[in-house]
């Protein structure tokens, strides 16, 4: 299961006197204090990037390292999620059968190394993620199915046309894994970003040490004025948990994901430190996935994988799991629907047929759903499996 943590949005952190990461912030006017501007924040990272590219990564570490360093077309407001707001687009139309979507680009955004944005590079971007090359890697390309193509008509104009409407677009196209790469980049090497760094974001990459951080610093040609109020910012890969709650104390980090450290030692901290620890908490922004072993008995055979599916209630573990703060995505059944529970509870019948005449007893423990962040919903699998 992964869980991208809505951290990278300025969600979830736990700081040191630090109520947001300036990094993440809106401009002043937004805010309920004018921050004070300058300094370094350093915050600890649960674990390191195999690699530095987005696109072709699933794991948190990614835009926990490097977000500070990229733009994105659209992205999620982090004080009124989940609504869209825009970033490298100043503005979008949506087509009246809402097949089409085009985006007008900001005019002079620049990337570090001085060259200006356009949307070729945006088109780049997209496709890089939504129709990879061959030997790239793109592990949300089915959330984009529905894409027929990314056109650029002009250099200040993206436009995204579907086979058929898809309400959920814009909100897959904010996610903040789509970072906006640089074309030329891409066009020569599509991995270049795996091992460097080229964005438009309002930090630059400054360094890189294996095993410790990465440093970034202010970017004063931001496209957004009056950001970032910090000076740089250094993210510190700590892996072990008695060890972030040290670095935290000892000033070492100023700040720390909360989802990455466990109540009982958040606690402690709020105890021993008192008002200099601020806990800021919100709702998380979830994909749970299960994946088969399938060269395995018995998920070799799809009958198998088809049978469990149908065995997931996914209206009673939406309802199980909402007071835990969870977001639950429950596939495409009409769950709002006069006939969702009939349809659930032949599903279960079916599948309960499947896999009698598969040869496969009911209790049978053919698999185990393990979870550290996520105890209830794994506890939720093996009570139906």
């Amino acid at each position: 299961m992964k869980c991208p943590k809505k951290g990278v949005l300025g969600a979830l952190a736990l700081a040191l006197g630090i109520a947001a990461l300036g990094m993440w912030s809106d401009p002043p006017a937004r805010a309920q204090e004018t921050p004070k501007a300058g300094g370094e924040l350093a915050y600890s990272v649960l674990a390191e990037p195999p690699s530095f590219d987005a696109h072709q990564e699933a794991t948190f570490a990614v835009p926990h390292s490097t977000a500070p360093f990229y733009s994105l077309l659209v992205k999620f407001d982090p004080f009124e999620y989940p609504k869209i707001v825009p970033d490298v687009a100043e503005s979008w139309t949506i087509s009246p059968d809402g097949k089409v979507y085009e985006f007008k680009i900001r005019d002079g955004v620049k990337f570090h190394d001085g060259s200006t944005l356009t949307a070729h590079d945006v088109k780049a971007s997209l496709d890089h993620v939504i129709f990879p090359p061959t030997g790239v890697t793109s592990p949300r390309k089915a959330v984009y199915a529905q894409v027929e193509a990314i056109e650029a008509p002009n250099p200040r104009t993206i436009r995204v046309r579907l086979k058929r409407a898809q309400p959920g677009m814009l909100t897959f196209l904010a996610s903040p894994w789509n970072y906006i790469y640089k074309a030329d980049l891409l066009e020569k090497d599509p991995h270049w970003f795996k091992k460097n760094v080229m964005g438009t974001g309002p930090f630059k990459f400054t360094e890189y040490v294996p095993g410790s951080h990465v440093l970034g610093k202010k970017n004063p040609d931001y496209f957004v004025k009056g950001l970032p109020y910090l000076d740089a910012f250094r993210a510190v890969y700590i892996t072990d948990g008695a060890a972030r709650v040290a670095a935290l104390r000892g000033g070492r980090v100023g700040a720390d994901w909360v989802g990455a450290t466990p109540t009982l030692d958040q606690a402690s901290l709020k105890q021993a430190m008192g008002d200099k620890v601020v806990i800021q908490k919100s709702n998380w922004t979830c994909v749970l996935t299960i994946a088969f072993h399938h060269e395995k008995k018995p998920f070799d055979d799809p009958r198998v994988r088809r049978a469990l599916s149908l065995a997931l209630d996914r209206r009673e573990a939406a309802r199980v799991l909402k007071p835990a703060g969870r977001l639950v995505i429950v596939d495409l059944l009409p769950h709002d629907r006069d006939d969702f529970r009939r349809q659930m509870n032949n599903s279960k019948r079916t599948e309960r047929a499947v896999m009698d005449n598969i040869g496969i007893c009911d209790g049978q423990d053919n698999t185990k759903a393990r979870s550290v962040f996520f105890r209830q919903f794994a506890f939720k699998i093996d009570d139906v499996w």
